[in-house]
């Protein structure tokens, strides 16, 4: 039964020393006492003995088979439901959080009990960023969007979470921050963002973002205060950009 759970080489390897000790045993026995033991039913023993272990050697090499195939499903499986699992939160061309993820993020810090010292989020947008997709092209575009995020990324505090919200818009949420520490983490992310060059745009065109700052309110739903962002977002837009305005 062992046997089973063995590599093929190796069953037949057991198998092989199996046949080659019991056909030894058994034709010493039927030429020392050929009367207790007859080389006829010695020799059918050792038939029946063959075609057992045979049948034992090729049940354990497909079982082998049928279990590498299963792991390798197994694998598959797992890689894929990573993968999706992956689609599902993150956005694929900035490797951000999406809008669908961020949601879910919204809802849970809605439930999360103490509410501590309060959150805030903020909408930013990338300044003109149409202008470039116009003159340059969209895949000058998708790498504008992808060094202004891995950018903005790297200004965030560790429990701090920048999702893709939209085209050229994102939205930041900022778990216990009081909207004067939310605002240094935009200062610093603007600081980041400055100093971006981008290959194949314009060294001296600086890339810059316009943002609303707002800070949830005690009960309020993360719907009215990012409404409240937005708002602010485009007084500041409307304030000449590259700037952070408020609610």
């Amino acid at each position: 039964f062992c046997a089973v759970a063995l590599r093929p080489r190796q069953t037949m390897f057991l198998s092989a020393v199996t046949l080659g000790g019991m056909g030894s045993v058994m034709w010493w026995l039927q030429a020392g006492d050929p009367l207790r033991h007859p080389p006829a039913v010695e020799a059918m023993n050792f038939g029946y003995l063959t075609a057992a272990l045979l049948s034992t050697a090729l049940l354990s090499s497909e079982m082998t088979k049928l279990r590498r195939r299963m792991k390798r499903k197994k694998q598959e499986l797992e890689k894929a439901l990573e993968t999706i699992r992956t689609l599902a939160t993150i956005d694929e061309l900035t490797t951000l959080a999406n809008r669908r993820h961020m949601n879910e993020l919204l809802c849970a810090e809605e439930r999360r009990q103490p509410p501590g010292a309060g959150s805030c989020v903020a909408l930013l947008d990338i300044d003109f960023f149409k202008q470039v997709n116009d003159r340059h092209g969209h895949a000058l575009g998708d790498a504008v969007l992808r060094e202004f995020a891995s950018a903005a990324r790297g200004a965030l505090r560790a429990n701090d979470t920048l999702a893709r919200w939209g085209g050229e818009e994102f939205l930041l949420l900022l778990p216990d921050a009081a909207p004067h520490d939310a605002r240094q983490v935009l200062e610093r992310m603007a600081d980041h963002v400055h100093a971006l060059r981008v290959e194949g745009l314009d060294p001296a065109r600086r890339i810059s973002f316009s943002a609303g700052l707002a800070a949830r309110r005690t009960g309020e739903p993360f719907t009215e205060a990012i409404s409240r962002a937005d708002k602010a977002l485009y007084r500041a837009k409307a304030s000449g950009r590259d700037r952070i305005e408020v609610a």
